[in-house]
Protein backbone atom coordinates (compact mmCIF):
# COMPACT_ATOMS: atom_id res chain seq x y z
CA UNK A 1 0.00 0.00 0.00
CA UNK A 2 1.07 3.42 -0.74
CA UNK A 3 2.41 5.55 2.70
CA UNK A 4 0.33 8.67 1.42
CA UNK A 5 -2.93 6.64 0.15
CA UNK A 6 -2.43 5.61 4.31
CA UNK A 7 -1.78 9.02 4.98
CA UNK A 8 -4.48 10.81 3.56
CA UNK A 9 -7.57 8.09 4.69
CA UNK A 10 -6.27 9.00 8.21
CA UNK A 11 -6.15 12.73 7.92
CA UNK A 12 -10.02 12.15 6.17
CA UNK A 13 -10.66 10.30 9.43
CA UNK A 14 -11.70 7.27 7.15
CA UNK A 15 -8.79 4.93 9.05
CA UNK A 16 -8.67 5.24 12.41
CA UNK A 17 -5.11 3.96 14.05
CA UNK A 18 -5.83 3.24 18.13
CA UNK A 19 -2.69 3.23 19.73
CA UNK A 20 -0.94 -0.02 20.70
CA UNK A 21 1.34 -1.43 22.89
CA UNK A 22 4.69 -2.53 22.48
CA UNK A 23 3.95 -6.50 23.65
CA UNK A 24 1.34 -6.47 21.41
CA UNK A 25 2.59 -5.21 17.95
CA UNK A 26 2.22 -7.69 15.30
CA UNK A 27 4.36 -6.53 12.63
CA UNK A 28 7.80 -7.26 15.22
CA UNK A 29 7.29 -10.72 14.28
CA UNK A 30 8.44 -9.80 10.52
CA UNK A 31 11.06 -6.69 11.40
CA UNK A 32 12.77 -7.66 14.82
CA UNK A 33 13.99 -10.71 16.39
CA UNK A 34 11.52 -11.53 19.00
CA UNK A 35 11.19 -14.74 21.92
CA UNK A 36 9.71 -17.99 20.52
CA UNK A 37 6.60 -16.78 22.77
CA UNK A 38 6.23 -13.37 21.16
CA UNK A 39 6.27 -14.85 17.89
CA UNK A 40 3.62 -17.60 18.50
CA UNK A 41 1.63 -15.42 20.46
CA UNK A 42 2.01 -13.04 17.39
CA UNK A 43 1.02 -15.91 14.81
CA UNK A 44 -1.88 -16.81 17.12
CA UNK A 45 -3.19 -13.23 16.79
CA UNK A 46 -2.92 -12.93 12.94
CA UNK A 47 -5.26 -16.23 13.08
CA UNK A 48 -2.10 -18.20 11.91
CA UNK A 49 -1.69 -21.72 13.26
CA UNK A 50 1.77 -23.18 15.04
CA UNK A 51 3.65 -23.65 11.32
CA UNK A 52 5.41 -26.85 13.30
CA UNK A 53 2.33 -28.45 14.95
CA UNK A 54 2.44 -31.29 12.80
CA UNK A 55 6.22 -32.39 14.22
CA UNK A 56 6.30 -34.87 16.80
CA UNK A 57 9.29 -34.91 19.64
CA UNK A 58 12.69 -32.97 19.73
CA UNK A 59 13.01 -31.62 15.47
CA UNK A 60 15.34 -28.54 14.91
CA UNK A 61 14.23 -27.82 11.56
CA UNK A 62 17.20 -25.90 9.59
CA UNK A 63 15.97 -24.07 6.66
CA UNK A 64 17.16 -22.48 3.73
CA UNK A 65 17.29 -18.69 3.11
CA UNK A 66 14.70 -19.28 0.03
CA UNK A 67 13.08 -21.64 2.38
CA UNK A 68 12.65 -18.81 4.88
CA UNK A 69 11.47 -15.95 2.33
CA UNK A 70 8.97 -18.17 1.61
CA UNK A 71 7.19 -18.36 4.80
CA UNK A 72 7.87 -14.75 5.43
CA UNK A 73 5.56 -14.38 1.92
CA UNK A 74 2.81 -16.86 3.60
CA UNK A 75 2.93 -14.47 6.14
CA UNK A 76 2.86 -11.24 4.80
CA UNK A 77 0.23 -12.24 2.23
CA UNK A 78 -1.95 -13.86 5.21
CA UNK A 79 -1.62 -10.59 7.06
CA UNK A 80 -2.65 -8.79 4.09
CA UNK A 81 -5.57 -10.66 3.69
CA UNK A 82 -6.76 -10.50 7.29
CA UNK A 83 -6.07 -6.51 6.95
CA UNK A 84 -8.20 -6.38 4.16
CA UNK A 85 -10.99 -8.74 5.88
CA UNK A 86 -11.13 -6.46 8.97
CA UNK A 87 -11.63 -3.28 6.58
CA UNK A 88 -13.98 -4.43 5.10
CA UNK A 89 -15.50 -5.18 8.59
CA UNK A 90 -15.58 -1.65 8.90
CA UNK A 91 -16.05 -0.43 6.01
CA UNK A 92 -13.47 1.92 5.70
CA UNK A 93 -14.08 2.40 1.35
CA UNK A 94 -11.36 3.51 -1.20
CA UNK A 95 -12.87 7.15 -1.90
Amino acid sequence: MDRYFIKEKIEDSSIDLPFVKSKNQLADILTKVVTGKAFTRGLSKLSIGDPTAHLEGSVRILLSDKQKISIILKIIKEISENIIDKSREYNIRDN
